[in-house]
């Protein structure tokens, strides 16, 4: 998940998220939150690279971060959380 914010400062413009398809999605909270599944070229997370990578950008106000890495991707991956 990705705010709308970080999303527009990657350069991803509001007419191309309005064209993006529309999901809805759960909050950790159990919050419904209305969302556009965009498809980024390229991510990168600690050196791995996966590309065409769909992240669902939202309207949300995270305190010290832009994305949240989801259940989905964390499960595929060997990662250390402390």
């Amino acid at each position: 998940m990705l705010s709308t914010r970080t999303a527009l400062a990657l350069g991803v413009s509001e007419a191309v998220l309005a064209r993006d398809p529309a999901v809805t999605m759960r909050g950790a909270d159990g919050e419904q939150l209305s969302a556009h599944a965009h498809r980024f070229f390229r991510l990168e997370v600690d050196g791995e690279v996966i590309r065409n990578a769909e992240i669902d950008v939202t309207e949300i106000s995270l305190n010290d971060a832009d994305f949240v890495l989801g259940i989905d991707f964390l499960g595929s991956q060997r990662v250390w959380i402390s």
